[in-house]
C-alpha cells in the first residue's frame, strides 16, 4: 500500500503561485546547460570511458538510494520531492561547485602558501562551498513541498537524496577526468577512480554529509514549537557536523600518518559512526512524536490504549481498531516489522496444515505476510496524516479495516501482527514444525489441536511425555474416584 498523497505529484510539479518553485526551476535549467558544455569535451575525447563511468556510478547510486529507502522506516518524504532533491544536487549544486572550487583552489596558495594549499586545499574548499549548496537545495525543496513536508526527519532524507545526486554526478566527472589524465590508459585511470570513490568512498560521502545538514534545516523550519534561537543553533550544529565530516574525508589527517588504505578505513568508521548517532537521535525523536500523536489526537479514536490487546471486545470493534499496543511496538524498527510478519506467516501456515495441503498452507502464510506489510505501512502514516491532513483519515481508516478483514479471513486476529516472540519461542516453533512434517500426512495437525484432542479423550498426544498425572476427569488406574486404592477381585467373586 502506498502512502496517502498529501499533495499529488502534479500539484508538486506545477506551482505557479510559489516563488520558490520558479527559483528552483530557473536554477535547474541554467545549471543543466552549463553542465552540458562542461561534459561535452570529456564525452568526445573518451566516449567509452564516459559510458562506463555513467553506467557504474548510476548503479552505485541505485545502491545508495535503496539504503536511503531502507533507512526511512516511517515518515518517508514524497517521491516527487525526493526526485527534486536529487536533481538539485546533481545539476545545480555540482554546476556551481565546479566554478567555485576552481576559484577557491586558485586563491588559496596566495593566502595559505603553496605547501599548505596543496595539502589542505581540498579539505577547505570542498566543504566550504559544497555543503551550503546542498543545504540551499534542501531549503528549496522544502519550500516547494511545504504542505507535504512537516517533520524534521523529512529534512534528513531530502538532504540524503540531494547529496546522492551530487555524489553521482561528481563521481562521473572525476572518473572521466581520471581516464583522460592517466598516462597509462583510459581504463587504468577509470578503474583507479572508481575503486577509490566508488567502493571505499561509497558510504561516507555526500549523501551522509547532506543528511546531517538537512536534518538541521528540517528542525529549524518545521519544529515551530521550539524557540527560534534553539532551532537556529541546532541547524548550525548539524551543519558544523556535516562540514567536519566532509573536512575529515578530504583532509590528509590519519591517512598522512598511517597506511593510506588503513587511514581511509578509519575515516569511514568515524564518519559512519557520527551519522549513525545523528540518525538514531532523529528516529527516536520521530518515534516519540508518533506515540504522542497516537495517544493524544482525538481523531485517532480507533487506537488501542497502552497495555491492551485490542480496542474492542467484539469482532466488529476489533476490526475497526486502527493500531493495537502490540502493533505499535512492532512498528518501531524494520527488524520488529519483519519479525511480526514472520510470526503471522508461521501462525497461519501452522493453522492451515490441519485442513489443507502443505502447498496451500504456505500460500496462505505468504498472503498473510503481504497483508501484514500493507497494514504496517498504513499504520505508519497514522500520526502524520492526523497532524497534516486529517481529512484523509477516513480513507486511511477504511484501508486499515479492509486489510484487517482480509487477515481475519485467514485467521489472524487484530493485534496478532504485533507478535514479536523471543528467539526461544521461535526455536520451539521450528522444532514442532519439523516433528509435524515427519509424521504421516493423516496424523498431521497443530500442537493446539493435538492438545485439545488429548483434553477431550484423556489420551496423551503423540510424543507427550508421561508425567504420571492423570488427565482431568479420568481416575488413575488402581484407584476409585475418591482416591482410595482398589483391591484386585478375589477369584470366584461377583466383582468384575
Amino acid at each position: 500500500m502506498t502512502a496517502p498523497a498529501l499533495r499529488s505529484p502534479r500539484e508538486l510539479l506545477w506551482q505557479p503561485g510559489n516563488w520558490t518553485y520558479w527559483v528552483y526551476l530557473a536554477a535547474v535549467v541554467v545549471a543543466f546547460f552549463s553542465m552540458l558544455s562542461a561534459f561535452q569535451p570529456l564525452r568526445v575525447l573518451a566516449p567509452a570511458a564516459a559510458i562506463t563511468a555513467v553506467g557504474v556510478n548510476i548503479a552505485l547510486g541505485v545502491v545508495i538510494g535503496l539504503i536511503i529507502v531502507w533507512l526511512s522506516v516511517i515518515h518517508r518524504p514524497p517521491r516527487t520531492l525526493a526526485v527534486a532533491a536529487v536533481v538539485w544536487g546533481g545539476v545545480v549544486a555540482v554546476a556551481i561547485a565546479f566554478y567555485v572550487n576552481d576559484n577557491l583552489l586558485g586563491a588559496l596558495p596566495s593566502i595559505l602558501g603553496n605547501g599548505t594549499a596543496t595539502n589542505w586545499g581540498a579539505a577547505i574548499a570542498g566543504p566550504s562551498n559544497e555543503e551550503w549548496l546542498k543545504a540551499v537545495g534542501v531549503l528549496a525543496v522544502i519550500g516547494i513541498g511545504i504542505r507535504s513536508v512537516s517533520r524534521p526527519i523529512h529534512g534528513l532524507f531530502l538532504g540524503a537524496w540531494c547529496g546522492l545526486g551530487f555524489q553521482v554526478v561528481e563521481d562521473i566527472s572525476y572518473a572521466m577526468n581520471g581516464a583522460l589524465t592517466n598516462p597509462t590508459s583510459d581504463a587504468a585511470g577509470l578503474a583507479q577512480i572508481l575503486g577509490v570513490r566508488g567502493i571505499i568512498g561509497l558510504l561516507p560521502s555526500h549523501w551522509v554529509f547532506a543528511a546531517c545538514s538537512g536534518y538541521g534545516i528540517g528542525y529549524a523550519l518545521l519544529r515551530r514549537d521550539r524557540p527560534l534561537a534553539v532551532r537556529v543553533l541546532f541547524a548550525l550544529a548539524m551543519f558544523a557536523i556535516a562540514w567536519s565530516m566532509h573536512f575529515l574525508w578530504n583532509s590528509p589527517l590519519i591517512t598522512g600518518q598511517l597506511n593510506p588504505l588503513i587511514g581511509m578505513l578509519i575515516k569511514v568508521v568515524l564518519i559512519l559512526a557520527a551519522f549513525f548517532v545523528v540518525y538514531r537521535l532523529a528516529m527516536r525523536a520521530e518515534w516519540r512524536w508518533y506515540r504522542r500523536v497516537l495517544d493524544t489526537d482525538p481523531a485517532l479514536a480507533g487506537v488501542a490504549p497502552a497495555g491492551t490487546a485490542q480496542a474492542g471486545t467484539d469482532a466488529q470493534a476489533a476490526l475497526g481498531t486502527l493500531v493495537t499496543a502490540a502493533e505499535i511496538r512492532s512498528l518501531r524498527t524494520r527488524r520488529r516489522r519483519h519479525r511480526a510478519r514472520r510470526a503471522v506467516r508461521r501462525t497461519v501456515r501452522r493453522e492451515a496444515r490441519g485442513s489443507a495441503s502443505r502447498r496451500v498452507a504456505k500460500s496462505r502464510g505468504r498472503q498473510a505476510s503481504r497483508l501484514t506489510r500493507r497494514l504496517q505501512r498504513a499504520q505508519g502514516w497514522l500520526a502524520i496524516t492526523a497532524a497534516t491532513a486529517p481529512d484523509q483519515l477516513p480513507a486511511l481508516r477504511t484501508r486499515i479495516t479492509s486489510v484487517r478483514i482480509d487477515l481475519a479471513r485467514l485467521g489472524v486476529a487484530p493485534g496478532a501482527s504485533g507478535n514479536d516472540r523471543r528467539r526461544r519461542h521461535r526455536r520451539a516453533d521450528r522444532q514442532r514444525d519439523r516433528q509435524d512434517v515427519n509424521r504421516p500426512r493423516g496424523q498431521r495437525g497443530t500442537d493446539r489441536q493435538r492438545a485439545a484432542d488429548a483434553a477431550d479423550t484423556g489420551i496423551p498426544a503423540p510424543g507427550t511425555p508421561d508425567t504420571g498425572i492423570p488427565a482431568p476427569g479420568i481416575a488413575e488406574a488402581g484407584t476409585d474416584e475418591g482416591g482410595r486404592t482398589e483391591q484386585p477381585p478375589r477369584p470366584g467373586s461377583d466383582r468384575p
